[in-house]
């Protein structure tokens, strides 16, 4: 004797139910980039992100104030498209390290919400807005470093015999060793071992 089932499904319609199923159960995979807001990547860096092809999106990448969506229009009009954008967490603007955004530690001077910054690096520019007002910074080396490479694997204090404290800022992922007397590059390094702990230095 031979049966025959009643849930026999014709291929076409088999397939295009597979296909809804399988955009139902990844609801992020029908978004395309350019749809999608742009993230702070904190494996990467919680202090600048790669500004990418698509923007801007006047709609997503710009404050809803209308005065405020001009001054961003006005400064992409004489600047142009920026290398790099910043989000800045304290008033004194500076570079914040991943594990206090991550563990949540106090921040002196931390600001009540990130505020934005477009970095421009050949022009050595950063551009800073609050609301309607645009304010123009010099694009220090730290900052610099930090957009090209992003955060630090390690970050190390080296007390100089003058009193001063260089900060020696060092990438496992690049080979690299950065040493600064503030936010001032003094020098520059490339390391033999990308090992933690292991790591020679080649001059």
């Amino acid at each position: 004797m031979r049966f025959t089932s009643s849930l026999l499904i014709p291929a076409p319609a088999l397939l295009l139910l597979l296909a809804v199923l399988f955009v139902s159960v990844l609801p992020g995979c029908g978004k395309k980039p350019k749809d999608q807001a742009i993230k702070f990547d904190p494996n990467i860096s919680v202090n600048v992100v790669p500004v990418p092809e698509f923007w801007p999106r006047e709609e997503k990448d710009f404050p809803k104030s209308e005065l405020d969506r001009a001054v961003r229009k006005q400064a992409l009009e004489k600047y142009g498209r920026p290398d790099y954008l910043r989000q800045v967490y304290t008033v004194d603007r500076r570079v914040i390290r991943p594990k206090d955004i991550l563990e949540g530690i106090h921040l002196p001077g931390k600001k009540a919400s990130p505020t934005l910054e477009w970095l421009y690096i050949d022009e050595k520019l950063a551009l800073e807005f609050d609301g309607p007002r645009m304010v123009e910074h010099e694009l220090d080396d730290l900052l610099r470093i930090a957009a090209i490479y992003g955060d630090a694997n390690i970050v190390r204090n080296h007390p100089q015999a003058d009193g001063r404290v260089f900060h020696i800022h060092t990438y496992y992922n690049h080979a690299k060793e950065f040493t600064f007397d503030g936010t001032t590059l003094v020098k520059e390094k490339t390391l033999t071992s990308t090992l933690p702990g292991s790591e020679r230095i080649k001059e």
